[in-house]
């Protein structure tokens, strides 16, 4: 059995980890307009990225590139890779899917890599596409963790 202190205490840090996970939420940051993903398929290679990339996903990842396939049903295929431990390391690729939950914002992009998660995958900076920069936030528990490739 609980006390009513307990129990009372449990429930302020529920009503705490609530109110801050919803306070902090990630800023809605401008995207490129117009953009039209048709030219943006094919094989990016990544230039720089963020600390949260290199100790999360990309940890020990070199060459890291992505390749962007058209498919039938609208969707389009992610093929992320890179070499594990060197250049001349294993090539690991991750396989996901994007989609455009909004047409009128075609730079707006929602990848998942497995499930029902969709992360946002957002084109703000996009020099003829040639050049791109890719903005990614996920709010956790009031905590945003951000991502830029």
């Amino acid at each position: 059995y609980f006390s009513i202190q307990v129990v009372m205490r449990a429930f302020l840090v529920i009503c705490l980890l609530i109110a801050v996970a919803f306070a902090n939420e990630c800023p809605d940051v401008p995207v490129v307009s117009p953009f039209d993903v048709a030219s943006y398929l094919g094989v990016w290679y990544e230039i720089a990225t963020t600390p949260t990339s290199e100790i999360t996903f990309e940890r020990d990842c070199y060459c890291t590139r992505a390749n962007y396939t058209l498919q039938n049903d609208g969707t389009v295929l992610v093929q992320n890779s890179c070499n594990i431990g060197g250049v001349d390391g294993q090539v690991d690729i991750a396989n996901g899917t994007a989609i455009i939950e909004d047409p009128t914002e075609p730079a707006k992009l929602s990848v998942t890599f497995g499930g029902h998660v969709y992360a946002p995958y957002w084109i703000i900076i996009n020099d003829d596409y040639e050049n791109a920069v890719v903005w990614s936030c996920a709010n956790i528990l009031g905590i945003d963790f951000d991502y830029m490739w």
